[in-house]
């Protein structure tokens, strides 16, 4: 499995996480069935939308809008997912602060119940005292009741105190971690992603280095034809790419880059044309606008394209 993939994995176990912990208030607000389609389709927009703006290489203009919208979609719905945890955490803490609430208030009603019955009958033994003749029972008796008369003051329990006491900013800190972790993950997958095909392009041609430089008694006749075919394929790629970078190829009347253009200018065949022209949209040498039969190839500025040929 490779690093990409992983991270990817990783991403979409935090998705499912999130909207687990989202899913109670949208139970409580629509129901089950409908709670669990609503979390479930903005945890699929929360991720599909970061994947693909880590995913996505092209530079032309039109790809930087669809990498802007899905990114524009995703935080949308990542907001609505993370207002869903605060509330779902929330609700969960109220409903642990009303339980110990009501244990509380039972205790003290207990409490209360036995204060009254003390002083009722502590009230009867003290009629039934003679002041005359027992002054200090009946005095000891008086300074009972006038203590029992006043009501037990009601006083949060500590269960109550730490479920009432967890910092808001805490709560929406736990809230949007998932939806931070997300993207993250997914944007360092397309990192490596991209990482790894550019090593396996600089792989490529390190085989074919390395095969050039092999003894021409230990390479078999249809192996030295292979290798040797795959340097002039690489060496004519390279040659269209820097003639397009370099801006060597005429436009049109419209002012476009065209493969028959390339062809007559490089003397290529119209894939191997077409083929450059793709890849110099990748590095940024070209502009691509248009979609199909609509597509058009322009040059971009010279100091434009000569900052990308220095990254």
């Amino acid at each position: 499995m490779t690093t990409a993939t992983a991270l990817r994995i990783t991403a979409a176990i935090s998705s499912i996480t999130s909207a687990a912990a989202a899913y109670p208030v949208a139970a409580s607000m629509f129901g089950t069935l409908a709670g669990g389609v609503i979390v479930t389709s903005s945890a699929a927009v929360i991720y599909a939308g970061w994947h693909y703006v880590g995913t996505e290489t092209a530079t032309d203009q039109l790809s930087i809008i669809k990498r802007v919208g899905a990114g524009l979609a995703a935080s949308i719905f990542a907001v609505g997912m993370v207002a869903g945890i605060y509330t779902s955490a929330s609700q969960s803490v109220a409903l642990t602060t009303q339980t110990n609430a009501k244990a509380a208030d039972a205790l003290y009603e207990q409490q209360e119940a036995s204060r009254i019955k003390t002083l009722e009958t502590l009230t009867q033994e003290l009629s039934l005292t003679s002041k005359k003749n027992n002054p200090a029972e009946y005095t000891r008796l008086q300074d009972q009741i006038s203590k029992l008369s006043t009501p037990t003051e009601r006083t949060f329990t500590a269960t109550e105190k730490a479920s009432s006491q967890i910092p808001a900013a805490y709560k929406w800190g736990i809230a949007a971690t998932f939806e931070v972790v997300t993207p993250a993950l997914l944007l360092l997958a397309g990192l490596f992603a991209r990482r790894r095909s550019v090593d396996k392009q600089l792989t490529a041609v390190d085989r074919v280095d390395a095969a050039s430089t092999t003894p021409s008694t230990l390479r078999q006749p249809q192996q030295e034809a292979t290798l040797s075919q795959d340097a002039e394929q690489l060496e004519q790629a390279n040659c269209l790419l820097d003639a397009l970078a370099d801006q060597k190829i005429r436009v049109n009347k419209e002012g476009c880059i065209t493969a028959a253009a390339l062809e007559e200018s490089q003397h290529c065949t119209n894939r191997q044309a077409r083929a450059a022209i793709s890849a110099a949209v990748e590095h940024g040498y070209l502009i691509k606008e248009g979609e199909g039969g609509a597509t058009r190839y322009r040059y971009p500025n010279r100091q434009q394209t000569t900052l990308w040929r220095v990254k």
